[in-house]
């Protein structure tokens, strides 16, 4: 596993609406995280809460909304494929 940094687009699962950002990418994550107030803008808002365990033993709850993740190319805006 290892992590990088990459320009990814995020949009809602329907494609009308997204948004670039640069983010750190873990190749062995199972989840995104963005700030609430981004995703809100684009149209994705909270389906449930689950909680979330630290590697120093914390444990949080958080919303989560659903969201397509892809590369950020501005030669192939097709290009899709899951983070």
């Amino acid at each position: 596993m290892g992590v990088f940094n990459s320009r990814i687009r995020i949009s809602i699962l329907d494609g009308r609406q997204t948004q670039e950002v640069e983010a750190m990418v873990g190749t062995g994550s199972t989840y995104t995280l963005l700030p609430s107030a981004m995703l809100r803008e684009i149209g994705i808002a909270p389906t449930r809460r689950a909680t979330f365990e630290y590697g120093d033993g914390r444990v949080i709850e958080m919303d989560i909304g659903e969201a397509r993740a892809s590369p950020y190319s501005k030669h192939d805006s097709q290009r899709s494929l899951g983070l």
